[in-house]
């Protein structure tokens, strides 16, 4: 890229931003001067005034280029030095602006580093946009727009700074990306004022001109800066000489798709350091377990709350069940135990509202207590009911709720996070059971989720619009890619569930401001309002959050088997996401162990009172932690040419298939039980053998309470239910078990 100045009858200071395409040189954006200022006269009138150097200093070879412009008013003389250089380690330059008066001056606005796209470019079109936790536009969109937020509450042309999730903007079409990135806390002043502000306008409404407009200026909101305001109501106090100082990064390139300006900025900045623990992750999760025993739980519904002051009441929940399963496998201990025995009391208990993806959970709860076939032949039956209300493109339609007052969606209509809802538990059930309606109902699903933009939309329409920019679509996306991988091998599901994670990264906080340690690594959900009047920017909401980073964990996990270079830590990113939850666990109280369902980093305190049983963030310690039984494990082996799928709560040490037979080594908690699951096998003619030893169907009364589990530690069994076969093991001193599964 290249930054070139041509100077007219006011000297130097408008430049064109070009980059270089396989056909030359081409326009990126424009700038109109050097820089601009707004202030007051030695009368107290308002005066602006922009900025020309009547020469430049350059070293090309060098890379380097600089200037000093002056501006003159009376006794008052402004002078403005900016420097400019290249980088080589990748499309950007440095821009660097001092502006001093030379005698105290009353300041209103002084415009630093400003990008104008579509400036003079005949016939440019832009598709897509960037201003990270404020605008994620595609399409015709328009910033500051009311398509996902009522227009009394729309306007965020210049944001409080604690609302930019990630400081850049960027503005992309005709094959390319232009934006600025900066240090949000770069002191502007020698007071130590930091967070300069930022105008965001695309297509420039601001100005009511055919461009788009990005620009960097101060004194900002920690100087009296009012939102949505380009200068202060109440002149800044400039000492004269005293220095001002502004700088960003101008970069340009080709754009592959509409991330492009998220490469840029990951090539260009490290991921910030997680935030220091509150307590150790143990102790976290410890919190999370003493809520679920003591806070939530209630004796006579047998089941959790989700929210204590939830509509739904108490219920089952098997996250909760199986957080408090996993932490009984360590021993027998008089609080482990019964922390079991209130997990296995609440499995028939109707199921609590609100809680996290049961279908993820429920087939992990039946593995670790040794569950039927006909249970988990349960949670195969509502993936086909999923599956089967499938479109022939692949995605699912959506229904608008008829007593909204504004509809969040068109009829039929779809979007990748509304698909991506169902596509999820569909590719999930069909990468642990294989069978066949689900993986060709997943493969269609992939197929319409590849096909659509890269912007995650719409999967929070109980209260948002079906294609708001959105987190969590982010979260089912990038889960739903990596399970197309897991249940095909097809290495192009892997590269797509890391553009996915890409794609959900400006939605959370990559940096804090001084005075809000709780922001860093928080997460806002969408770009948009609920019932269109509630907006969301600045109001982190963990859950959604916490999501991600499972997919972030899963993501890791694959590229690290497959050998492959992460574009970036992920697993550090969901980290983070913990931790800043974690943050939010208070440590006695009401709400002991829990977290917030909304923060506001504006304010530095919960958004409202609505606070959140804390499965999520529960399950990322543990798989922060390493657990394997956090997950299901699954191995593919062919029997006879067939393709067999093999569960395991635990790590899958080796399988491998034979004319008639398969054969699966486990470890396990030594002294448990567990159960595996085998599918699809056509019939219950089989042999199960495990460790040598010829095992005996369960007896139609066996079920699983604690009795029975108990028993089973001792001794193994199976059942089996239309396809699938479970068998359930116990794990002697070594802490592993070989299973051997034959046809008659």
């Amino acid at each position: 890229m290249r930054l070139r100045f041509v100077g007219n009858s006011f000297g130097y200071g408008p430049a064109t931003l070009e980059w270089r395409s396989r056909d030359g040189w081409r326009v990126a954006g424009r700038t109109r001067s050097l820089g601009a200022l707004i202030y007051l006269d030695a009368e107290g009138a308002e005066r602006q005034a922009a900025f020309f150097a009547p020469e430049l200093a350059a070293d090309p070879a060098g890379g380097w280029l600089e200037a000093d412009a002056r501006h003159t008013d009376g006794d008052l003389t402004w002078r403005l030095r900016a420097r400019f250089a290249r980088s080589d380690a990748g499309p950007w330059l440095t821009a660097a602006y001092t502006l001093t008066a030379s005698q105290p001056a009353q300041l209103l606005a002084w415009i630093g580093p400003e990008l104008y796209v579509g400036e003079g470019q005949a016939g440019y079109r832009r598709d897509s946009a960037l201003f990270p936790g404020l605008e994620f536009l595609v399409g015709d969109e328009t910033s500051s727009g009311a398509d996902y937020v009522d227009a009394s509450v729309a306007a965020r042309y210049v944001p409080h700074p604690n609302k930019i999730t990630i400081p850049l903007m960027a503005v992309g079409g005709d094959g390319g990306v232009a934006g600025l990135m900066w240090d949000p806390l770069q002191a502007w002043d020698a007071a130590g004022h930091d967070r300069p502000a930022a105008l965001f306008a695309s297509p420039n409404r601001w100005e009511g001109q055919a461009n788009h407009l990005m620009r960097l200026f101060a004194p900002g909101m920690t100087a009296g800066l009012a939102e949505n305001a380009d200068r202060l109501d109440r002149p800044y106090a400039l000492a004269a000489d005293a220095p001002l100082h502004l700088s960003a990064r101008l970069f340009a390139a080709a754009a592959p798709d509409m991330l492009a300006a998220l490469d840029i900025w990951t090539a260009a900045n490290p991921l910030p350091a997680v935030q220091p623990r509150p307590r150790s992750d143990a102790d976290s999760l410890r919190l999370a377990l003493e809520n679920y025993t003591t806070v939530t739980w209630v004796p006579a519904a047998r089941g959790w709350r989700y929210a204590l002051h939830d509509p739904w009441g108490p219920g089952s929940n098997p996250a909760i069940a199986l957080h408090l399963w996993l932490s009984t496998l360590a021993g027998p201990q008089a609080e482990t135990t019964n922390w079991r025995d209130m997990a296995l009391s609440s499995a028939d208990s109707p199921p609590v509202g609100g809680q996290p993806n049961p279908w993820f959970y429920r087939p992990l709860w039946l593995l670790h207590t040794g569950g039927h076939a006909a249970q988990m032949q349960q949670a195969l039956r509502a993936a086909l009911d999923i599956a089967a209300r499938q479109q022939p493109d692949g995605s699912w339609p959506y229904t608008p709720n008829p007593a909204a007052q504004r509809a969040f969606g068109r009829e039929g209509d779809s979007s990748n996070g509304w698909a991506a809802t169902s596509a999820l538990p569909v590719l999930y059930m069909a990468r642990l059971t294989g069978h066949p309606a689900l993986v060709a109902a997943g493969e269609r699903a992939l197929a319409y989720l590849e096909a659509s933009p890269l912007r995650p939309e719409g999967a929070q329409t109980w209260e948002l619009s079906l294609h708001v920019p959105d987190l969590l679509a982010s979260a089912w996306v990038v889960q739903s890619f990596v399970e197309g991988y897991r249940l095909t091998g097809e290495p192009r599901y892997l590269a797509l569930a890391e553009r996915w994670a890409l794609a959900g990264l400006p939605f959370v906080y990559l940096w804090n401001a001084a005075d809000r340690p709780i922001m860093r690594y928080t997460t806002v959900p969408v770009y948009g309002a609920s019932n269109y009047i509630y907006p969301w920017f600045g109001r982190p909401v963990q859950w959604n959050g916490l999501d991600y980073a499972y997919g972030l964990h899963a993501l890791a996990a694959e590229l690290e088997a497959a050998g492959r270079p992460a574009q970036l830590d992920w697993r550090q990113v969901a980290e983070g996401i913990a931790v800043a939850t974690a943050q939010m666990q208070p440590e006695s109280g009401p709400y002991l162990g829990m977290y917030p369902d909304a923060w506001d980093v504006v304010t530095g305190a919960e958004a409202y009172t609505w606070w959140l049983t804390p499965t999520y963030l529960a399950h990322n310690l543990l798989l922060l932690a390493g657990e394997p039984g956090a997950e299901v494990h699954t191995a593919m082996v062919n029997m006879g040419g067939e393709r067999i799928y093999i569960d395991a709560p635990g790590e899958i040490l080796s399988a491998a298939g034979g004319v008639d037979r398969v054969t699966v080594r486990v470890r396990y908690p030594a002294g448990q039980s567990a159960a595996l699951l085998f599918a699809p096998l056509p019939s219950a003619a089989v042999r199960v053998i495990v460790d040598g030893r010829a095992v005996e169907p369960a007896a139609a009364e066996d079920s699983t309470d604690a009795a029975s589990i108990a028993a089973a530690a001792t001794a193994a069994s199976w059942t089996y239910a239309d396809g699938l076969l479970m068998v359930r093991v116990p794990f002697g001193p070594s802490g592993e078990a070989e299973v051997v599964v034959a046809r008659e």
